[in-house]
């Protein structure tokens, strides 16, 4: 043969001719016809069947002055071939003969005589193959319900990449199956998430333990994370002040602050937790506005409290402020517009970061203004109210009786909860750093917690404790800070939304 002996397949007293080219065609089948008339052999025309596959010549085959028969599909290496190419009737036709093998073996399979050892002897006499080799080259496989087979056969289909149909309601809430067929780049895209799946949490003994540990977090009752902060965020916000000092005088720090909310047309409501000793006032002492406003007194008057989750809090945005909190409506509507970006995180004014002290080996806390902050306290921040949830009934009871037993640190253990949860950065907004009150020579006003002495020390000493139950340190420096567009620009003032912020 003058050409390449791999294009050529002799089986018995049959052919296959594989060519590229029209031209090849021909001159194969010249030297075929002449070989074999040396060997006294005669080519059967009408058996002779010709298959074009990708090409637009039309003319046909011929041999000896005669043409070929063409056809649409064939039968090569036992394999179907058809124009179209792809496996479908192939695989077709494999089945429909394997049905009918098993079908003739009806009365075995269903025969109460026979034990299940000889059936599975029957069996794998009839159907020879490698079981690595048929998992490799599947797109699909079938996982049955059960603890031993269906967990074996899972991980062995997610570390081969075959793509699972599981014939179970187990995963019905984290997977879909409602499609009749699947294209390609589908199929592509499963395998990839298969290699994914495999890779970051079934691959070693230590993720399977981690991995199963975080699916039974949210199954004590508690709503996920994930489907809670992925929801569209709220339109409107709650407010909720935190009160430790007596209503002496409508000069008081919150009267203002008050005033300036409820203008927030995102406002939907003010809660005020009274935390102080002396009972709370009536309602015609406090501002009149007309955004709802209620008073919650609270049981035991600790600084937890102002984290716990209320019935009264009927949105998802939080707006946490301390009594002597001083932000302008600009400055509340501009950072409820920022958190609706954020849903997942703090976003407020006054931010604060912690270091390494490599001297004394331990975590520290500062307020300096430096280039970048971990922290966004919450004394005039938003956050998502499901935070309440997770502060009051995740944290262990030992974090939330030292808060308590200070009167400290409960700003900086919600910082250390949200970023546990995101394992994101708190977002700060504008350039504001000052956000207390300073007024604090006047009689009707008791010291701030902030002048005690102890009250940093304190702080520094939370950090390590915080740090030590969470076995981490969850805060993340970040250098970013949103402020308004045509912020500080020299544009009239008339085209910037939020004029007053630059004035403050």
């Amino acid at each position: 043969m003058l050409w390449n002996q791999l294009e050529d397949l002799d089986f018995a007293d049959d052919l296959a001719l594989l060519s590229h080219t029209q031209q090849q065609v021909y001159e194969k089948s010249s030297i075929v016809a002449e070989n074999s008339t040396h060997l006294g052999l005669n080519i059967h025309k009408g058996k002779c069947k010709v298959l074009k596959i990708n090409t637009i010549n039309t003319s046909p085959i011929m041999l000896e002055g005669e043409p070929l028969q063409e056809v649409d599909d064939c039968t090569y290496l036992g394999s179907i071939v058809n124009k179209q190419g792809g496996t479908d009737a192939d695989v077709k036709a494999r089945i429909g003969k394997a049905r009918t093998a098993f079908l003739q073996l009806k009365n075995i399979w269903s025969s109460r005589d026979l034990s299940i050892k000889t059936k599975i002897r029957v069996f794998n006499t009839n159907v020879k193959f490698d079981y690595q080799e048929l998992l490799h080259n599947s797109s699909f496989c079938l996982v049955p319900r059960g603890r031993r087979l269906g967990s074996f056969r899972f991980l062995e289909a997610l570390q081969v990449g075959d793509s699972e149909v599981c014939l179970s309601k187990t995963l019905s809430r984290h997977a879909s199956f409602h499609n009749r067929s699947v294209g390609s780049d589908r199929i592509l895209a499963l395998r990839q998430q298969t290699q994914f799946l495999w890779d970051a949490y079934f691959s070693s003994v230590t993720k399977i333990v981690l991995t199963t540990l975080e699916c039974l977090n949210p199954c004590r009752g508690e709503a996920g994370i994930i489907d809670v902060l992925s929801k569209s965020p709220s339109q409107e916000f709650t407010a909720v002040i935190q009160a430790v000092t007596p209503l002496q005088s409508q000069q008081q720090p919150i009267f203002k602050l008050i005033h300036a909310v409820a203008k927030s047309k995102f406002c939907a409501q003010i809660v005020v937790l009274w935390n102080c000793e002396k009972p709370p006032p009536p309602r015609n002492k406090w501002p009149s506005i007309t955004t709802p406003f209620s008073i919650i007194e609270g049981k035991r008057k600790t600084m937890s409290g102002r984290f716990f989750p209320h019935q009264a809090i009927k949105t998802d945005a939080v707006l946490s402020l301390d009594e002597d909190s001083v932000l302008s409506t600009n400055e509340v509507d501009f950072a409820f517009i920022v958190w609706q970006s954020f849903p997942d995180r703090i976003v407020g004014y006054p931010a604060r970061s912690h270091y390494w002290d490599s001297g004394k080996g331990r975590w520290g806390y500062t307020s300096k203004w430096t280039n970048e902050y971990s922290m966004v306290l919450t004394g005039a921040a938003f956050y998502h109210r499901y935070y309440h949830h997770l502060y009051t009934y995740y944290l262990p009871t030992s974090l939330l009786s030292m808060v308590d037993q200070l009167a400290n640190c409960e700003d900086i253990l919600m910082n250390f909860l949200v970023s546990a949860v995101t394992k994101l950065p708190p977002i700060k907004v504008t350039q504001k750093k000052q956000y207390k009150e300073t007024m604090m020579q006047q009689d009707w006003l008791h010291a701030s917690r902030w002048a005690d002495p102890d009250h940093f020390a304190q702080r520094q000493s939370c950090m390590n404790s915080f740090t030590s139950w969470f076995g981490f340190m969850p805060l993340l420096h970040s250098q970013l800070r949103l402020d308004p567009v045509l912020f500080k620009d020299q544009v009239s003032i008339l085209r910037k939304k939020y004029r007053d912020i630059e004035r403050l």
